[in-house]
């Protein structure tokens, strides 16, 4: 797939791997396939989550606010790797998955942040020229998502 795509909520579920829902809180169905976009599966649950979020993007400063508002949670397994820390006032908690020029979240809201929106624009049009590399940094440096020039 050569145009960036981001999924937010249940496109972020569709771009996974499989959404199963074993109470039956939104289908008949136990489990849908999803594009398999993105690893992740996405399990419902009867409880529905309403909560704000912030944190940052992440190896950045680039600050983050939103909101999460679904009836499931979602893992990463395998090669993708989150891309915002939520800030939870004791400890950060990974959030959402990318996998090359697929990005997913479950946060509503990211894109009311100017530096985000810079920021995603910026990596989405220059993918293909070769000047930018906007997925994390498996090694752990603290400059994980930065600018990193022709390769």
């Amino acid at each position: 797939l050569g145009t960036p795509v981001l999924g937010i909520c249940g496109g972020y579920q569709m771009l996974g791997r499989a959404i199963s829902d074993p109470a039956n809180v939104e289908s008949p169905d136990p489990e849908t396939p999803g594009l398999g976009w993105l690893p992740v599966h996405t399990v419902f649950e009867p409880g529905k989550r309403v909560e704000r979020c912030r944190g940052r993007v992440h190896g950045t400063q680039i600050e983050i606010e939103g909101y999460v508002m679904q009836h499931g949670r979602n893992t990463r397994a395998g090669t993708g790797e989150s891309w915002i820390d939520i800030d939870t006032g004791t400890t950060l908690e990974l959030e959402g998955c990318v996998l090359g020029r697929i990005w997913g979240t479950s946060l509503h809201g990211l894109f009311e942040s100017a530096a985000l929106r810079r920021y995603a624009i910026k990596c989405w049009r220059t993918w293909g020229h070769g000047q930018y590399e906007c997925t994390p940094n498996t090694r752990g440096e603290s400059s994980a998502w930065a600018a990193t020039g022709s390769r």
